[in-house]
């Protein structure tokens, strides 16, 4: 009879009889196979990938010994560390654990920090993947205090996912100050305190034709009336597809769009926290983090109501799987300063303002990627074809993700 054991040295956290009724409660089926046997082999990767993907382990490996008929799992990891750094001098620490309680599951610990920032979470997730997660951030949008916000927050949320969606519970207070140094009207009308009660609901999807792919998300996100300070619903949908071409090259096209669409606020201005801000909502090459200045002109930090962009990249693998890459990445971003007093929805002249042929920012640029065994660097170079004067620039991009 077949027999699975786990390894005593690194224990799982689960009993024995958990596991096995959990991921190989079909054992009896093989007891007169050997462990040798392919049909054998093929249930045990698959009750090992199960467990994978709740978060029994992270990692592990399999010893099969035909003479006494046994296969002994021994997880190779149960804790995970990543370490990421940027251009923008953003450092990343991520902590996890595998099956805190028994019964699958990770724990996750991550600190987030640069000049600007400091984003700290807690968060526990069961093996269905239904999460709660409770954050703390304390952000500025520049690194010179006389431009942009000092945005502090706190949150917990609740989700859970089915299939291809994922639902959350949102819950938040956020303030938002400047520094006493900093004048700008536009900036001085948008500080003060919030608090929101949000549902959000996140669709993923992929499709696969031969050489072609397509893949993205549409998330939106509804502020609960008399429960929010501000009302809104609020969508943004990335959408990606990949062409294999000849010659071990690739062709990638990128584009993300997205809106807030007022509900009965006399307010003007939308929170400064739910606004759209590139590099994080979105990305568009060769401009710094959230200094996207308004297709109406302004002061630059302010976010945005509307934005969309697209990027078009060619890709060339080159030897161990690098590649290089040359891109082109164009879009728009604007805010809506119109006020709801009389309904709900999104003004006309900020459509206007969006898809104006001469507000429209562009980039060139090419740079090396390098997918390794403990994650992923990328280097580009970004030259800025069309921007507006208050535009805040780059010229050089990095990013590198580390696990261990």
């Amino acid at each position: 009879m077949v027999r699975i054991v786990f390894d005593k040295e690194k224990p799982l956290n689960s009993s024995d009889e958990y596991l096995l009724s959990q991921y190989f409660s079909q054992l009896d089926q093989f007891k007169d196979a050997s462990v040798s046997n392919k049909k054998v082999q093929d249930y045990i990767s698959r009750g090992m990938d199960k467990m994978q993907q709740e978060g029994i382990f992270y990692d592990a490996e399999l010893s099969v010994d035909t003479n006494t008929n046994t296969i002994t799992v021994k997880p190779t990891s149960r804790m995970n560390f990543r370490i990421g750094a940027t251009t923008d001098l953003k450092q990343e620490f991520c902590y996890n654990t595998a099956n805190p309680f028994g019964k699958g599951g990770t724990f996750e610990f991550n600190v987030e920090m640069d000049l600007k920032s400091v984003i700290g979470k807690l968060q526990y997730s069961d093996k269905t993947g239904n999460t709660i997660m409770g954050t703390r951030t304390t952000e500025k949008s520049s690194y010179k205090i006389k431009e942009g916000f000092n945005i502090d927050t706190s949150s917990l949320s609740w989700l859970w996912k089915k299939n291809r969606h994922s639902f959350v519970i949102k819950t938040s207070d956020r303030s938002v100050g400047v520094d006493p140094s900093n004048h700008r009207k536009d900036h001085l009308a948008s500080t003060g305190s919030s608090y929101l009660l949000s549902l959000q609901h996140d669709f993923s999807f992929k499709k696969v034709f031969g050489a072609y792919q397509h893949f993205g998300q549409i998330n939106s996100e509804l502020a609960l009336p008399y429960l929010s300070t501000f009302s809104f619903l609020k969508s943004r949908i990335n959408f990606h597809q990949l062409l294999d071409l000849p010659f071990r090259m690739k062709l990638f096209f990128s584009h993300s769009m997205g809106g807030i669409y007022k509900i009965g606020n006399n307010n003007t201005l939308t929170p400064v926290p739910d606004r759209f801000f590139n590099g994080h909502s979105f990305v568009l090459e060769g401009f710094r983090d959230n200094s996207l200045v308004g297709s109406r002109g302004g002061s630059p930090y302010m976010g945005s109501d509307l934005f969309y962009t697209s990027r078009i990249s060619l890709l060339k693998s080159i030897r161990d799987e690098a590649y290089v890459l040359g891109f082109y990445s164009f879009g728009n971003a604007t805010m809506d300063y119109n006020s709801c007093t009389s309904g709900c929805g999104i003004s006309k002249s900020a459509f206007e303002d969006l898809f104006n042929p001469k507000s429209i920012r562009s980039s060139i640029g090419a740079g090396i990627v390098f997918p390794t065994n403990m994650g992923l660097l990328q280097f580009y170079f970004v030259k800025p074809l069309t921007h507006f004067k208050k535009d805040k620039l780059n010229a050089f991009g990095f990013h590198a993700t580390f696990s261990m």
